[in-house]
């Protein structure tokens, strides 16, 4: 993300909550939240989560390929 100019931060606990993150994406105005688990890893896939708008049927994040996560974002 940095590479792509796209300002980026990550929790630095060892196994964070995905609340606490959501909570510190609102607190701070930060408008994607960018998942990657054991299954994102495995599959080569990212979850991208918009955070200023909440979208309902986008609950859990749009999946997108790795490669592709870069022109998400920029859209």
């Amino acid at each position: 993300l940095w590479d792509a100019g796209i300002a980026a931060e990550f929790p630095y606990k060892i196994k964070p909550r995905p609340q606490a993150q959501y909570d510190t994406c609102d607190s701070s105005i930060i408008p994607w939240a960018v998942i990657i688990g054991k299954d994102e890893l495995s599959q080569g896939t990212v979850k991208i989560k918009n955070m200023a708008q909440k979208v309902e049927e986008e609950k859990g994040g749009v999946v997108v390929s790795r490669s592709d996560m870069i022109a998400e974002l920029k859209q």
